[in-house]
């Protein structure tokens, strides 16, 4: 009888390691998506220096389309994205104007956020974690608005 119990601990211990060391990779394809999209959406935005890049009204530019084929190409796509107060949602990314003015006039960065695609819904409704996200910014940029 105790060799019955020593086997069923040595399977629940090799679930539950299997269970994890599949999360950690799961969590690493998704970050490194995230991290790839946000880098491809800010060279989209350097490229096209913000022209059409933010929706007012125009949701087929060609600096929207473009950013929307290399999510499809990234197959990112988060399934319920959230902004914090302050940054406005476009597609599948939010992002954040911030304004300088120097010597050679006004000047602005965008700072773009997309988030992880996690969806692990016992553990999300756990921990109620919606803190995996990655944030980065374009250069300087001229705009016109």
């Amino acid at each position: 009888m105790k060799a019955a119990f020593g086997g069923i601990a040595n399977v629940v211990f090799i679930v539950v390691f299997f269970t994890i060391a599949i999360g950690a990779l799961g969590l690493t394809v998704s970050y490194s998506k995230a991290f790839h999209m946000k880098s491809a959406i800010i060279q989209t935005i350097e490229e096209y220096e913000g022209s059409g890049c933010f929706g007012s009204g125009v949701s087929t530019s060609a600096c929207r389309e473009r950013i929307r084929k290399e999510a499809k190409k990234l197959t990112y796509s988060p399934a319920n994205i959230t902004c914090p107060s302050g940054w406005t949602k476009t597609d599948n990314y939010c992002f954040k104007r911030i304004d300088s003015t120097g010597s050679y006039g006004k000047k602005t960065v965008i700072r773009v956020m997309v988030q992880v695609d996690l969806d692990f819904p016992v553990i999300e409704q756990i921990t109620g974690w919606k803190v995996f996200r990655v944030v980065g910014e374009t250069k300087e940029l001229l705009l016109q608005s």
